[in-house]
């Protein structure tokens, strides 16, 4: 739901699957603290981020505004 939503929205996304790369998963982990997916993180210009973790319309709107 969320690659359809920011296709939807026209938003360039590039997908990790820590099935395919396990080594991403401790990364995640340590980013929000938990092991739930989908984790979607909204890099802005400056550098910084937003983490979303699940399908939360509110907070990923937010952060692609």
């Amino acid at each position: 739901m969320v690659k359809q939503y920011l296709k939807m929205k026209g938003q360039n996304y590039s997908e990790v699957n820590i099935e395919d790369e396990p080594s991403r998963r401790e990364e995640m982990v340590t980013m929000t603290g938990q092991m739930s997916v989908p984790v979607t993180v909204v890099t802005s210009d400056d550098g910084s981020q937003d983490v979303t973790i699940g399908y939360n319309l509110g907070k990923l709107s937010s952060a692609i505004a």
